[in-house]
């Protein structure tokens, strides 16, 4: 059996991934790349339903939320406050893009 080799923090610490690690050292890496959020950032790109208090919002790239909880942080920017809870009732992945449907359960502020 041989031992496994390894690494210092510090060379490990230059590569932004695990995936982009290997990649570097020349290995097949297999599998997609995958975000797990818990909050949402709109940039203003929600698109409202039919149904009340409900959006969806399309995002880049393969993210996971829980869902089904309403824990979810809504906000404009990453960096802005929060201005709602939310439970993600639906999600799916398509063409290398996340697509949620929402439901603001708390509003924080006034109108």
């Amino acid at each position: 059996m041989n031992p496994v080799k390894k690494h210092d923090e510090t060379s490990i610490s230059r590569y932004t991934t695990n995936r982009d690690y290997y990649l570097q050292k020349g290995l097949k890496v297999m599998g997609m790349p995958l975000e797990l959020n818990t909050m949402i950032v709109t940039k203003n790109k929600e698109e409202k339903t039919t149904v009340e208090n409900v959006y969806t919002l399309r995002k880049d790239g393969y993210r996971l939320y829980p869902i089904d909880l309403p824990i979810v942080e809504v906000r404009t920017t990453k960096s802005a406050s929060p201005y709602a809870l939310a439970k993600i009732n639906k999600l799916s992945w398509e063409n290398g893009q996340t697509q949620l449907t929402y439901e603001l359960v708390d509003l924080m502020g006034v109108n």
